[in-house]
């Protein structure tokens, strides 16, 4: 057997977070939806492939119906006309969205005032079923995130699906109640079209902060 698949399950194993599972698995591969391009008329679809940047296309096409920490309903769209960093994630992992709350605040903190004014958050979770509004809002408060800047939100289990093949991420949980999921930073412009998406979990990463920028600026322009 080759050293790269003994060493697969390892690595999932450390992406894993655990939890109970909900049947809200994507299997590795799974097909982004259609999406209809931005102003298309409707009934008009485009493909979005997942993860890459999709020239004008705007993810806020797809209709993703949230409900946030304050038991708020809105669309994928509510920031709509500044910069918004989307990522999603779940409130009981306890290393990887941890991590991922920390890189976010870390890079608006590394961002010019400007930017981080006009920046606003979104996280959707894996976990609709647990993550309840109480829940979401219980934990911006352990993050010290609970600000109007920082929105957590679930939706059904289809459109969580969706919502993650759009982004690019994967996610899975396994027999002994772990998920292992991918964790990717996306930098949507104003419009909600993909400018920069990013892996690198537990540094800063330089791109992200000049995507963010040039994004707010064009936003201010």
């Amino acid at each position: 057997m080759r050293p790269s698949v003994l060493l697969l399950p390892v690595l999932l194993m450390a992406l894993g977070c655990e939890r109970a599972p909900t049947g809200l698995d994507v299997p590795a591969g799974a097909d982004a939806p259609v999406l209809p391009a931005a102003g298309a008329p409707e009934g008009a679809h485009a493909t979005l492939v997942a993860g890459d940047a999709v020239g004008d296309q705007s993810i806020y096409e797809l209709k993703v119906a949230l409900v946030d920490q304050s038991g708020r309903s809105h669309g994928l769209d509510t920031f709509r006309g500044g910069p918004v960093i989307v990522t999603m994630f779940y409130g009981t992992c306890p290393y990887a969205c941890p991590t991922l709350l920390s890189d976010i605040k870390a890079l608006l903190a590394a961002v010019d005032p400007e930017t981080r004014a006009r920046t606003r958050v979104l996280l959707v979770t894996f976990d609709p079923e647990r993550d309840s509004p109480e829940a979401m809002r219980a934990l911006a408060a352990a993050h010290q995130v609970d600000r109007p800047e920082w929105r957590f939100a679930r939706t059904t289990p289809e459109q969580t699906r969706e919502l993650a093949a759009v982004l690019g991420i994967r996610y899975k949980t396994l027999d002994n109640g772990m998920i292992n999921h991918s964790s990717v930073i996306t930098i949507l412009d104003g419009d909600g079209v993909i400018r920069h998406r990013s892996e690198s979990l537990g540094r800063l990463d330089d791109q992200n902060v000049r995507a963010l920028q040039n994004v707010s600026r064009a936003a201010g322009s």
